[in-house]
């Protein structure tokens, strides 16, 4: 399965015509997942992203208040066609297979010459039974 995410840096041109959006996915026990993020400025723009890195991670809790957050998993992205801002990060089934059927909460960051930024906000990933499983 794949899903395609968008992701945006806000890259400091005028005038920003997108934001980062939260994105909620829904995932399935055991089954292998690619989640694809393309990455554009803050004015749409595809943005090259030769030479950056991106980490996708996955919490069991958003808020401090409910414990602190543990992190499940973190993945790191391949940089599949850099020059038109498009990264994959590849889920096994085998540690999707390992979740319970819950909700995470999941987010990307990607790194720049040492800036670090959010390009895919906090949003729910929701683990479900694979149909026929």
């Amino acid at each position: 399965m794949q899903l395609n995410i968008p992701g945006v840096v806000v890259d400091g041109t005028s005038p920003i015509t997108a934001t980062p959006a939260r994105s909620d996915i829904v995932v399935y026990q055991g089954q292998d997942t690619v989640i694809q993020v393309t990455i554009t400025g803050s004015t749409g723009v595809a943005t090259n992203i030769t030479g950056w890195s991106g980490t996708l991670t996955v919490k069991d809790r958003l808020l401090p208040n409910q414990g602190t957050p543990a992190v499940v998993k973190t993945y790191t992205a391949t940089l599949t066609s850099p020059s038109s801002g498009v990264m994959q990060f590849s889920i096994p089934g085998s540690d999707l297979k390992a979740l319970q059927l819950i909700s995470y909460w999941w987010d990307v960051f990607v790194t720049n010459a040492g800036k670090r930024d959010e390009v895919v906000p906090t949003g729910l990933m929701t683990v479900n039974v694979a149909v026929g499983a």
